[in-house]
Order: structure tokens, then sequence, then C-alpha cells
């Protein structure tokens, strides 16, 4: 008896599109996050008020294990990073969450990230990909920028791979 498998593989091109599923927001002094369901309410969110957590997570470079899950009961999970030539991935996957909100604090050049759900078996699936502006020098410690991810399964596992260049430093929060 012989089996055969075939596996095709289509490729998809990333570069510069524009996610319909990310959303952007730029902050200046008091962190403001819309409202995803309303495109007018903006309401005030205090961050960081009392973390439970200021665990510090560096970054690989391959893909997080599936069995290494943040836990979002320690906070938001806080990220930073420098490469010149080598994509940085998060070292843990996130789940139960429906959206997934990167909010970078400090970054030299354009920052493109990519969002995959996880999978152990088949290739991971690619959900987002979106580019945050580079935080001028005048800017640091007054501007936060958000992108959000929206339209998780909160069962599916996820996470960032920030491509290189990178030069960053900001945390990951669920919404």
């Amino acid at each position: 008896m012989i089996v055969l498998f075939v596996i095709i593989i289509s490729p998809t091109v990333f570069a510069s599109e524009k996610d319909s599923n990310v959303e952007y927001e730029n902050v200046y002094g008091e962190i403001v996050i819309a409202d995803l369901n309303t495109s007018n309410n903006v309401s005030p969110y205090k961050l960081f008020e009392n973390p439970k957590s200021l665990e510090f997570s560096p970054y690989g470079t391959s893909k997080p294990s599936g069995s290494n899950v943040w836990n979002w009961n320690n906070g938001n999970c806080n990220v930073s990073g420098n490469s010149t030539n080598t994509n940085l991935y998060t070292n843990y996957v996130f789940t139960n969450a429906t959206s997934l909100r990167l909010y970078i604090t400090k970054n030299n050049v354009d920052l493109t990230f990519q969002i995959y759900q996880y999978n152990s078996i088949l290739p991971d699936k690619h959900i987002a990909t979106g580019t945050i502006a580079d935080i001028k020098a005048d800017e640091l410690g007054k501007v936060t920028r958000i992108a959000t991810v929206s339209n998780l399964d909160t069962s599916k596992k996820y996470y960032v791979i920030f491509i290189a260049p990178a030069y960053f430093a900001g945390y990951i929060g669920k919404v």
C-alpha cells in the first residue's frame, strides 16, 4: 500500500499591506483608547497604575513554545528588543484575549510586526501585519503608539514577530 501526502503552499505577500483588523493610535500625554465597537467613543484608560508584575520578557529569534503561555494575571507583558538583521519573536504565546494591543513607548525606526496563530502540527496561520511609526527623540516619554489586533479567538494561541531592523520598548496587553 502506498500513501501519498501532498502539501501545497501558496505564497502570500504581506509587504506594505495594512490589515483591516489592525487599528492604530498615537497617544500624547494621557493614554486614550478608542472603543473598538464605535468609531467615535473615546475613553481615558490608566496604564500600569498598580502593575502586578514588572517582569521583563526578552525576545528570541525563533517562535515560542506552545506551552509557554503568558499568564494575564501578571498584567501586561513588558517587551523590548534590538536587532539589525534578525526578526525577534515573543518568548510567550498569548491566549484568552479577543484582541491584542501593542503599546510601543520607544522605537527609533518604523516597527513592523506580524501576529501569528500558533499551531503545533500545521504551519502557523498569519493573522495580521502592521507597522508602527517611529517615535522621534523629542516625543520620547510623551508618546505611546498603539496598534490593536482584533477578532481573535480566545481559545487559540498567538505570538508576535518583530521584523528586523527592530529597536523598541513597550508592552503587550489584552483587550
